[in-house]
């Protein structure tokens, strides 16, 4: 199973030694279409849209998908504006321009803008492994 990551998920970030590490089959940097948001709450966010985001593909077992929903407060039986994220399949694109089919963790624009987010043009979060 792919995730695409690209906020505290990402190598070198907070919750990538206990969530992803682990459990990590591989890690390559990729790209997915979305628009990126720095929350005040001290994460990011990304909502669907044209744009580009930048972050790593994961590949982990299978089993590991549920504690990340844990982690992104997704319940795939509750309503979505019960939840904090929402998972959908898309297809990310990996930096040899190959196209692989990921998970990721999107966010209502309506939740992101009542959470006072601001966009990153620049589509990366953080910054070589350094969070805002």
């Amino acid at each position: 199973m792919r995730v695409f990551v690209y906020g505290t998920l990402l190598p070198g970030c907070r919750n990538h030694e206990r969530w992803a590490a682990p459990h990590l089959i591989s890690c390559e940097p990729a790209r997915a279409r979305g628009e990126l948001y720095h929350l005040p709450a001290g994460y990011p966010a990304v909502v669907e849209g044209g744009g580009w985001v930048r972050g790593c593909l994961l590949e982990l077992p299978d089993h590991v998908l549920a504690d990340l929903d844990e982690l992104e407060a997704f319940d795939p039986s509750a309503p979505m504006e019960e939840n904090e994220y929402y998972r959908r399949e898309i297809t990310a694109t990996l930096s040899n321009g190959s196209a692989c089919p990921a998970w990721i963790y999107f966010m209502t624009p309506e939740r992101v803008q009542a959470m006072r987010g601001a966009r990153i043009p620049s589509g990366n979060w953080p910054g070589a492994g350094q969070e805002p």
